[in-house]
């Protein structure tokens, strides 16, 4: 939306950082600004509206996503291929109510596997699970500060949808499954953003021991209606990093732009020093960070050129990886997607290199 002179998340999102589920002017300006128009342009954006047409009271907000996707890896070298695989990503409800000032927002969905870290029940397989689930209130004259408690997402650098990119898996910051329980401040006015979330771990994840405490929070300031910079910080600590078998603390600092030179083009840059610190160990650095170019020749479909590196703490070497993305907005309520994506890592002396196919459908309610 950047494109179009829209920098503040909170006006299309009930999340005031982005991501998730929309409000009604976010569907209103999703369906004349985003979606692909079929000859003349619609002027009735209607068919954005929830089940394709039905008007919510403002009190309630109410959506759902079904996310599908189709993968295909090949790792150079490897005698064994892995095999292809039908990924079923997402089948989210979601819903806020709000009283006056305060709001109350939960999401409820089923995975047949993996996703553990946002499971409700705890089976093998086919799980229910709640990504986010908070209760908030708004504050200000003009409702600028919003105060919540609950399972969030981290408000961490640039927030998108490739949760899969190294600097969304890195700091556990991705929208798919790195939400933590805690409490958080946000501001949101004219040309300021900011959120600040003191966390006390996901307490969907067992034993506690794994649960992180700390800070993470975002600040970025517009400079004009298409152009945005700003800085993040993260400090985690655990008594048992999943990772490093053992108590450990994370620092994640750095800075992010969004920028749209022409209309047609969003550019996203984002780059983060990583620090690791395990007891006993000495002080691990390295880093992490992405560019991406997004070109929109005709409304609703894009093409987009993504770079990333990383250098992970207490290693030689940097993976690099490219993604090359179409992506098209084809129809009221659903989009097609398709990624190419190469990635280079280090592995000892020599690198392992992958390429990966990936076709997702979404459709949304």
């Amino acid at each position: 939306m950047l494109r179009h002179g829209a920098t503040q998340c909170g006006a299309c999102h009930a999340d005031p950082s982005g991501s998730g589920l929309l409000t009604n002017a976010g569907r209103a300006r999703g369906d004349k600004l985003m979606r692909f128009q079929w000859g003349t342009p619609a002027t009735d954006t209607s068919k954005g509206k929830l089940f394709w047409g039905v008007d919510t009271p403002d009190w309630l907000l109410f959506g759902g996503s079904i996310r599908n996707g189709y993968l295909l890896t090949h790792i150079n070298g490897a005698p064994k291929q892995p095999d292809p695989r039908f990924l079923q990503m997402q089948a989210d409800l979601r819903t806020q109510i709000t009283v006056d000032r305060f709001r109350a927002h939960g999401s409820l969905g089923f995975l047949h596997e993996g996703g553990a870290p946002t499971w409700v029940t705890t089976q093998r397989e086919n799980n229910l699970v709640s990504r986010e689930h908070w209760l908030g209130v708004d504050l200000g004259a003009d409702r600028e500060w919003l105060v919540r408690a609950g399972r969030l997402n981290l408000p961490f650098g640039i927030r998108g949808n490739e949760h899969t990119l190294w600097v969304r898996k890195t700091f556990r910051t991705d929208v798919n499954e790195g939400q933590q329980h805690g409490v958080a401040v946000s501001y949101a006015a004219g040309e300021h953003r900011a959120e600040l979330m003191a966390v006390v771990g996901n307490l969907q994840l067992r034993p506690d021991l794994y649960r992180e405490q700390g800070l993470v929070g975002y600040y970025e300031h517009a400079f004009t209606k298409r152009a945005a910079a700003g800085v993040s910080a993260l400090f985690l600590r655990t008594s048992v990093d999943p990772t490093l078998g053992k108590e450990a603390t994370r620092h994640g600092y750095g800075a992010f732009l969004r920028f749209a030179p022409v209309k047609p083009l969003v550019l996203l840059v984002e780059g983060d020093a990583v620090l690791q610190k395990a007891i006993g160990d000495a002080l691990g650095s390295g880093f992490v960070g992405f560019f991406q170019a997004d070109l929109e020749p005709v409304q609703g479909v894009h093409v987009m050129l993504t770079g990333e590196a990383l250098k992970r703490p207490s290693t030689s070497g940097t993976a690099i990886g490219g993604w090359l993305s179409l992506v098209w907005f084809l129809a009221p309520h659903a989009d097609l997607r398709l990624d190419g994506i190469f990635q280079s890592v280090p592995a000892g002396d020599t690198r392992s290199k992958a390429t990966t196919l990936l076709a997702q459908m979404h459709v949304y309610l």
